[in-house]
C-alpha cells in the first residue's frame, strides 16, 4: 500500500475540484445552447387591445414569411405618404405596441407593424433566422402589396427589433431607421 503525502492529497484534491467545475461548465453551456430560444422569446398569443382602441383605423394583414403565416396591422394615414415598418421588442405581441402606433400616426405616418413567428397570431416559432426572414417579408409586402416605395419606409425596431432592423438594413435603402433601445 503507497502511503499518500500532503502534497499528493492536495493535487488530487486540485484535480477534483477543476474536473468537477470543467463538467459543470459544460453542462451548463449545453443546457444554455438549448435553452435560448426560451431565454429570449417570450411571446404572447392573447391581445391586450386593437388600434381603435388608439382611435386609429386598421386592418389586419397576413403574409407568409418561409413556411409561417405572418400577421401583423396596417394602419393607413391619408395624411401623408410615408410608411413606418414597426419592429417590436421580444415580449409580448403587436397588441402591446399601442401607445407608440399612435405616435407614429399623430406625426403623419401610416404603420405596417407585424409579429414574429410565435408571436400574436403569427404562426411558427421564434428563431433568430426567423426574425430576420420575418421583417423582410414585411419590408416586401411594404413595398408589393402596400404601393410603397423604398425611399418611403422609414424602418423602427425596439429592443430585440432594433437587432432585426439593423440587420435589413444594411440590405435595403430605406428613408431612414430608428432604434430604440436597441442591443445586437
Amino acid at each position: 500500500m503507497e502511503v499518500q503525502t500532503p502534497h499528493r492529497k492536495v493535487l488530487r484534491y486540485t484535480l477534483r475540484i477543476v474536473i468537477g467545475l470543467a463538467v459543470a461548465y459544460t453542462l451548463l453551456c449545453v443546457a444554455l445552447y438549448f435553452l435560448q430560444p426560451r431565454l429570449i422569446y417570450f411571446p404572447q398569443k392573447s391581445f391586450a387591445g386593437f388600434p381603435p382602441d388608439q382611435g386609429l383605423p386598421f386592418r389586419d394583414v397576413t403574409f407568409p414569411s418561409g413556411n409561417n403565416t405572418i400577421h401583423g396591422w396596417f394602419i393607413p394615414n391619408n395624411s401623408g405618404s410615408r410608411l413606418v415598418l414597426f419592429s417590436h421588442g421580444n415580449g409580448g405581441n403587436i397588441s402591446h405596441r399601442l401607445h407608440s402606433l399612435r405616435v407614429w400616426f399623430d406625426l403623419g405616418f401610416s404603420v405596417l407593424i407585424y409579429d414574429y413567428a410565435g408571436y400574436g397570431k403569427s404562426t411558427g416559432k421564434p428563431t433568430e433566422a426567423g426574425t430576420y426572414r420575418d421583417l423582410s417579408a414585411a419590408w416586401e409586402y411594404a413595398q408589393t402589396v402596400l404601393g410603397f416605395k423604398p425611399a418611403q419606409i422609414l424602418l423602427f425596431g425596439r429592443s430585440l427589433g432594433g437587432a432585426v432592423t439593423a440587420h435589413l438594413a444594411q440590405r435595403v435603402k430605406p428613408l431612414g431607421i430608428v432604434l430604440e433601445s436597441t442591443f445586437t
